[in-house]
């Protein structure tokens, strides 16, 4: 599994969590999703966020096209470009539940 760790300070009140999405790279070739499994831990406090499913299991892709056929079509072929930018939107909406606080 391959893990992606960022730090999350909210604006509300100034808390650091360490936001933390995890995700298999070796059935990227296979799968029609690319699915990551998000956590968030309060630094100061350690306690776990707690995310409904549709946060927790973060899932996105299309049942007509493989998640390489996806990189092909929407990337020219840059994996590693695609991943950036799923990650980037999955950390985007994590930060704005917590932030939001549901």
């Amino acid at each position: 599994m391959t893990q992606v760790k960022r730090r999350y300070t909210t604006v509300r009140d100034g808390a650091d969590w360490i936001v933390t999405a995890a995700f298999d790279e070796s059935r990227l070739d296979s799968a029609h999703w690319f699915e990551a499994k998000v956590d968030a831990t309060n630094e100061a406090t350690g306690e776990k966020y707690k995310f409904p499913p549709e946060i927790r299991t973060y899932k996105v892709g299309e049942i007509e096209h493989s998640f390489r056929q996806y990189v092909d079509i929407d990337f020219g072929g840059d994996r590693e470009a695609a991943i950036t930018h799923i990650m980037g939107t999955l950390f985007r909406r994590v930060y704005a539940y917590i932030e939001r606080g549901h």
